[in-house]
């Protein structure tokens, strides 16, 4: 009998999304340049979440800290920060 939950990955994928949201919020609150620096920093947020929420069924070489993961694991992150900033910026228009 598996006991494990079924991966949802559509509310995962919402919940790193709001993680970035999140991060952009707190940096323009502090006039932070939302730059390369920032989506790297950012990234690195969504990682540590996912990695709160997932340590349960993560696969051992994903749960690292963010600058050891490979650049594949890494772009992804980056991608949910990309995605955020691209949403705020059309809220914005």
């Amino acid at each position: 009998m598996n006991h494990e939950f079924p991966f949802d990955k559509k509310r995962e994928h919402q919940a790193s999304f709001d993680v970035a949201t999140l991060a952009i919020k707190r940096a323009e609150q502090a006039g932070r340049a939302l730059d390369d620096v920032f989506i790297e920093e950012a990234a690195a947020e969504v990682h540590a979440a996912w990695e709160e929420r997932n340590a349960w069924r993560a696969e051992k070489r994903d749960l690292v800290v963010y600058h050891e993961l490979p650049e594949s694991e890494k772009v992804k992150d980056r991608t949910f920060v990309r995605e955020a900033l691209t949403q705020r910026q059309l809220i914005q228009l």
